[in-house]
């Protein structure tokens, strides 16, 4: 009964921030290029909506990858979309068009911003101060140089990727995992991707694994990420959908970028983990942290209390 209430109290859940997500979409184009991605997006409506932890991922055009973690002060409802674009002019008025992710994360939560002109202290649209260590980012230097390693591990890996993505043809990634190589070959099904939707799906399976905590994912884990499967995780194992699962060819001129006879990226439930009820299967939400299978076949929020949960017994 318990597992059944959740699973309902989680599917409520994922129709009415999809329900937000889409609003915000017709309605304000506007932040959807702010968010930088869909997963970014539903990311924020999320978290900003319950007052859950963030996460954003944005890639540079040289194939880097920055993660920022931030954890809102309170969850604010039907009020998201205003902090949102509160926080897109504040840094329109920086001279920052297309923020990245720490930049979006300093805009809600305040802290250090690194513009053009160098770096200013601004308060958050959330907290209306500057709180130190409000935003947590991976591979980012003092000075706001960035040091990134590329989605993949390596230069070779990430270029394998993309290779293999556009041209539809077989990935090989390397890696080491406890200090013990690691190979693994696979074909992206569908055929060959456009450019623009390569970069997507790629932001969406790192985003998928960094909602994880996997910030330095193995070969095997980002095959899974791309192909589906599952992940072993603190308190079980999260099965992923995989983001190349519910691509479809079409025909049409208007897929995900507008590119005419390309495939078309289903968004924003690709890429997300899959809660079974019995009578099919449900995909959550992208940017929301999923539940955790644990050892005990329950499933638990993945939070720091649900993940560290052991089984339980005689309940």
């Amino acid at each position: 009964m318990r597992t059944l209430a959740f699973l309902l109290a989680f599917l409520s859940f994922q129709a009415a921030a999809q329900t937000a997500a889409q609003q915000i979409q017709a309605t304000s184009p506007q932040l959807v290029v702010f968010a930088g991605s869909d997963a970014n997006l539903q990311a924020l409506v999320n978290g900003l909506g319950l007052g859950q932890a963030v996460t954003l991922v944005s890639q540079g055009s040289d194939g880097l990858v920055q993660i920022a973690t931030f954890l809102p002060p309170t969850a604010l409802g039907a009020s998201v979309p205003g902090a949102l674009e509160q926080a897109r002019t504040n840094l329109i008025a920086r001279g920052v068009a297309q923020p990245s992710a720490q930049q979006i994360a300093v805009a809600l939560m305040g802290g250090t911003l690194t513009t053009a002109a160098g770096q200013v202290q601004i308060p958050g649209v959330l907290t209306g101060s500057i709180p130190a260590n409000a935003v947590q980012v991976r591979n980012e230097i003092t000075g706001g140089l960035v040091s990134a390693t590329p989605f993949g591990g390596s230069v070779a890996n990430f270029q394998a990727l993309n290779t293999g993505l556009r041209q539809g043809t077989a990935i090989t990634l390397t890696g080491a995992v406890n200090g013990v190589p690691q190979t693994v070959s696979f074909t992206p099904p569908g055929g060959p991707i456009a450019a623009a939707d390569v970069n997507q799906l790629l932001l969406l399976a790192n985003q998928s694994l960094a909602s994880l905590g996997i910030f330095n994912p193995t070969p095997a884990q980002i095959q899974v990420a791309l192909l589906g499967g599952t992940v072993p995780v603190p308190g079980g194992t999260v099965a992923l959908q995989g983001v190349l699962q519910n691509r479809t060819t079409t025909t049409s001129t208007s897929p995900l970028f507008g590119t005419s006879n390309s495939p078309v990226v289903s968004s924003p439930t690709i890429g997300s983990p899959v809660i079974s009820s019995g009578a099919g299967a449900t995909a959550p939400i992208v940017g929301a942290p999923p539940p955790v299978l644990g050892v005990d076949g329950v499933r638990r929020p993945n939070t720091a209390e649900g993940a560290n949960r052991g089984a339980v017994t005689g309940r």
